[in-house]
């Protein structure tokens, strides 16, 4: 598994997990969680031959403090994810995604 951080423009970071190969999954940690909520199912996701990419929220687990907790800083911090981890046609799943 490979971590680190994805740095922005207004001077806050996002740590990012990263593991595996194959076709990408996006997990997003639900309001006061981390991406440590997601270490079973990236474990599982790496054994199907899938890459499993998690990362911390502002004011979650360990991002660097850059303050902006608003939605747009929020989605921009994903878009910035998606980018730094070369995803394309991305389709996030969260923890209480209902089908």
């Amino acid at each position: 598994m490979s971590s680190a951080f994805v740095a922005r423009g207004d001077g806050h970071g996002l740590f990012v997990r990263d593991w595996g190969c194959g076709p990408p999954v996006l997990l997003l940690a639900g309001w006061a969680m981390d991406s440590r909520i997601w270490g079973e199912t990236m474990l599982r996701l790496n054994a199907a031959s899938l890459r499993a990419i998690a990362y911390d929220r502002r004011g979650h687990g360990r991002p660097t403090d850059g303050g902006g907790y608003d939605y747009d800083a929020l989605a921009d911090d994903l878009s910035a994810v998606i980018e730094a981890s070369s995803l394309h046609d991305v389709m996030p799943s969260d923890r209480n995604r209902k089908e």
